[in-house]
């Protein structure tokens, strides 16, 4: 929720959906994985599980210095025709990637 605000923000809201399409397909995702008995597997070896939470941990942290180190664009939410130049394609990976690796 916190990434589709930052990107609404940083981006504008046409762009936003972008990153709502990558967390939906990462949703997606998690959801035939757990269909498929990957939670079996992953109950089964807690050495697995305890790697996959810490690697996604650590992406998570790395995202937030990125964000906090980012300089402020304040043109996106003052200006109705603010066009960012970030590519739609880019925006589905990082909202596939935040959206995978913060399973809940």
């Amino acid at each position: 929720m916190l990434h589709m605000m930052a990107m609404g923000a940083q981006h504008g809201l046409r762009k936003s959906v972008y990153s709502m399409i990558g967390c939906f397909l990462a949703v997606l995702l998690l959801i035939a994985g757990s269909v498929a008995g990957v939670g079996i597997i992953l109950a089964s070896s807690p050495a697995l599980f305890d790697a996959l939470r810490v690697v996604g941990a650590l992406y998570l942290m790395y995202l937030g210095v990125l964000a906090w180190r980012s300089p402020i664009s304040v043109e996106a939410g003052l200006d109705a025709g603010y066009v960012s130049s970030v590519s739609g394609q880019h925006l589905i990976k990082k909202g596939f990637l935040i959206g995978i690796s913060n399973p809940k």
